[in-house]
């Protein structure tokens, strides 16, 4: 199968991640985990969630994260677990 699929997003400094906002094309499954490691390894799940399916029109979603221990997230990974259709497309992520 095509998925899962992940990106994994190196931040310029450490921060607290409080959500992630996702702009999105064929995208059902989603889950969002970080690491507060020097390299990324050690990943913890902030959110998980499903998206609407919007028939090829954009999908815009905010997911509330959990809280960080230590709050201090040096990577993110978007891993794509599953999508409304064969392909799927992430065009923002902030």
């Amino acid at each position: 199968g095509l998925y899962p699929q992940e990106i994994l997003v190196a931040l310029g400094c450490r921060a607290a991640v409080s959500g992630v906002q996702l702009a999105s094309t064929g995208v059902r499954r989603v889950r969002i985990e970080c690491s507060q490691e020097e390299v990324p390894v050690n990943f913890q799940t902030l959110v998980e969630g499903e998206l609407s399916g919007a028939h090829g029109q954009m999908q815009l979603e905010r997911l509330k994260c959990a809280e960080q221990a230590g709050g201090r997230t040096a990577y993110i990974r978007v891993v794509i677990l599953s999508g409304w259709h064969d392909f799927c497309s992430v065009h923002q992520l902030r």
